[in-house]
């Protein structure tokens, strides 16, 4: 139920918009000030038909298919998500109409997908992949080609990349108010942060060096077999021959910029251009 306080004047009581509105202990659904709109403005009053009340579980207040709040929201809501709470996609068309409605609420009842809205222009990348050493860079085509009457520039952007991995365009922007495709170069960089880092591929001079660190620390440990007696005769001796083979090895693997975890990785970036002009945006992967 919805109870108003009395209001300020000016101040209209608010307006309310396909809700549903349901005293589950009986009584009026709207109290104080706020006229009762059940009936108006898609407002029903009527039992959601929850699956389960029990905020416990990972995903309540749920919806039945026979609940009377699915497909029965307001497609022109601002801000509306492309999937609900749990993760699965709206809008959805789950009984059937010859309209795809989203549900009221923040749950989506799984049924027919609304299609995707006409794409004004396509993207599309060149090669697919690439693979970038540490350190350097590697460059890639992306190219726009309008495909409605789009008239404009499109700014390009790469999606959330690892904190080793960057991305830039040239030109950032591309024109495509005449009509015919645009080119850009598509960056990415890895940083040496992470030294044997790729976006696909091997590193052969990384396995290389880890190759060779681990050899020389198979030779301290054989090394240090040998000097038993010496540890026996002298243990301080033999510490400090123990300190500095560890030292060396451990300066080599610095030197190299090597660590053990630092095998070769590989990264899906998304590339997303989105429209700068009047026409509605629309953003591509």
């Amino acid at each position: 139920m919805i109870n108003c306080d009395p209001p300020i004047p000016p101040v209209n009581p608010p307006s309310f918009d396909h809700n549903d509105v349901f005293p589950q202990i009986g009584g009026a659904a709207y109290y104080g000030t706020c006229p009762d709109q059940t009936g108006s403005n898609g407002n029903i009053s009527l039992d959601p038909l929850f699956v389960s009340t029990n905020t416990n579980t990972q995903y309540p207040y749920q919806l039945q298919l026979q609940s009377p709040a699915v497909d029965a929201g307001n497609n022109d809501a601002p801000d509306l998500s492309a999937e609900d709470l749990s993760g699965k996609p709206r809008i959805q068309n789950a009984k059937g109409l010859s309209l795809s409605i989203i549900d009221m609420g923040v749950y989506e009842y799984p049924g027919v997908p609304i299609p995707p809205p006409p794409a004004d222009f396509t993207l599309k990348i060149n090669p697919s992949s690439v693979r970038v050493v540490t350190g350097q860079q590697g460059t890639v085509s992306v190219t726009l080609t309008p495909t409605s009457s789009f008239q404009g520039s499109v700014a390009l952007s790469c999606g959330t990349l690892p904190a080793t991995v960057s991305c830039s365009f040239q030109p950032q922007q591309l024109d495509l108010s005449s009509g015919v495709a645009q080119t850009a170069q598509l960056s990415i960089g890895t940083h040496k942060v992470v030294p044997s880092g790729l976006i696909t591929g091997g590193h052969t001079k990384g396995r290389r060096s880890t190759a060779v660190a681990w050899l020389s620390l198979l030779a301290c440990l054989v090394s240090m077999l040998l000097f038993v007696p010496a540890r026996r005769a002298n243990r301080r001796l033999y510490q400090l021959w123990t300190i500095l083979v560890t030292a060396i090895i451990l300066s080599r693997l610095s030197a190299c910029g090597i660590t053990f975890n630092g095998f070769p990785e590989s990264y899906s970036i998304a590339v997303y251009g989105k429209g700068l002009s009047s026409v509605p945006c629309r953003r591509f992967a």
